[in-house]
């Protein structure tokens, strides 16, 4: 008798001593401290964007459009660089757009193995690095979310972070 309550008393510390290493949580997610629960289960409803942004060569199944876009803004002069694919056609189509200032220049593009090719002459100044931009999720999740916003009529959701300064959140 003293045997087994020896041996019981033995494993019940052994499962105490393994919860309270564990954070209490028998098991479960654990949130950032830089999250509220709402904003870390909000935060992941973004989970298949993430994973998109994450591939070296982006994977368009499943997708109807991928656009793309980039603003360098130095002082008073913008700079946009634009890719909008259009996926839903066999053959993926779409438009290569460069804006300066007032000055709009669009060139027609075809996507195919990862590559964008141009139905003329442009200076390719951005495009890849814009088309197949890989994100780093760590970057994200090491900031605060300033806020979030999720539409009672549509699928939109909005989530926004505190940026930290001079930070790249691209993956090198």
């Amino acid at each position: 008798m003293k045997k087994h309550l020896f041996w019981l008393i033995s494993v019940m510390l052994i499962f105490l001593t393994l919860f309270a290493l564990n954070g209490c949580s028998l098991g479960g997610e654990t949130i950032p401290k830089n999250r509220t629960k709402k904003q870390y289960e909000f935060e992941k409803t973004f989970e298949p964007m993430f994973k998109f942004l994450e591939q070296d060569k982006k994977e368009f199944t499943g997708l109807k459009s991928y656009t793309s876009d980039v603003y360098i803004k130095n002082q008073a002069k913008v700079k946009k660089y634009e890719v909008d694919l259009d996926i839903n056609q066999a053959d993926i189509k779409g438009d290569y757009i460069i804006t300066r200032g007032d000055t709009k220049e669009t060139v027609p593009v075809t996507y195919s193995n990862g590559k964008l090719n141009y139905e003329s002459e442009i200076d390719p100044l951005f495009d890849e690095e814009i088309l197949n931009l890989v994100v780093s999720r760590d970057y994200f999740a090491s900031l605060d979310v300033k806020k979030t916003f999720k539409s009672a009529e549509t699928e939109l959701s909005d989530i926004v972070y505190e940026p930290k300064i001079n930070q790249s959140f691209i993956k090198k």
